[in-house]
């Protein structure tokens, strides 16, 4: 049935393994802890899959971290944004919200263009990342979003690294 042999066995240990620590260390994380340092495990496992979806290896994960940083980005730049209007009508807030929005997943799709952000399914989850995230414009919310969507992708690039081994032994 299953052997060493299978990528798919090696794989569903080693991802299994990390994840299970991922879990571990962001739920055993003191109140204390600085909000940018805060680890939150489903904008990892959504960078993790991104990863293994790009076909992973060094292009994965470059591209995978390259895309969720600009789409932060942009998601935190649509809502700086959109902190600039005073709006006190929820219809209003919400057609200005949609008209940022339209612009900034233009930007994200012409990002294709270019090599280094050019994995435009990264930049977009990133960028729902942003509002999933509620950090809002706040800054350090932010930064540990970015943090948490790297430590996925690394974790995935680890993963595929040690079940490729685990296969080959």
């Amino acid at each position: 049935m299953f052997s060493t042999k299978n990528i798919w066995f090696c794989l569903g240990i080693t991802i299994g393994v990390l994840a299970g620590v991922l879990v571990f260390v962001a739920g055993i994380l003191p109140g204390g802890t600085p909000t940018w340092l805060k680890i939150g495990v489903w904008p990892a496992f959504v960078a993790w899959a991104l990863y293994f979806a790009k076909g992973g290896g060094k292009d994965g994960l470059i591209k995978t971290m390259a895309g969720n940083t600009a789409g932060i980005i942009a998601g935190f730049l649509s809502l700086l944004l959109l902190s600039a209007f005073t709006l006190n009508n929820t219809y209003v807030a919400a057609l200005v919200l949609a008209i940022i929005i339209v612009v900034a997943a233009f930007i994200m799709t012409m990002c294709g263009n270019f090599d280094f952000v050019s994995y435009v399914p990264a930049l977009f989850c990133g960028c729902a990342a942003v509002f999933g995230w509620g950090g809002g414009t706040a800054i350090q919310p932010t930064i540990a979003l970015l943090l948490t969507m790297w430590i996925g992708a690394i974790l995935a690039h680890l993963s595929n690294l040690w079940g490729t081994a685990m296969n080959k032994a």
